[in-house]
């Protein structure tokens, strides 16, 4: 919890910056953070996951959720949606 509310304030203090300030800023950190600090705030999230506090009746709602999610990240639509939208 820490680690996003301590982004969250760097987030709100570089928002009151200049607008050519922030852009520098942005520029500079956006490389950075997606491939170092990103995976290291999900990694840290992970290991601090109790999956023994985790009833196995919610197993099936999960992998639905998991599937949805995998889903629609890469693009996939229900095929009634999908003739709808054509």
């Amino acid at each position: 919890m820490a680690a996003i509310t301590g982004a969250f304030l760097a987030g709100v203090g570089f928002s009151r910056a200049k607008e050519r300030v922030r852009h520098d800023i942005e520029t500079a950190l956006s490389g950075i953070a997606y491939t170092f600090l990103v995976p290291i705030f999900f990694v840290d999230v992970g290991l601090q996951t109790d999956l023994s506090a985790f009833p196995l009746s919610a197993l099936p709602l999960a992998l639905l959720l998991l599937v949805v999610a995998v889903a629609s990240k890469i693009g996939v639509r229900p095929r009634r949606a999908a003739r709808r939208l054509c």
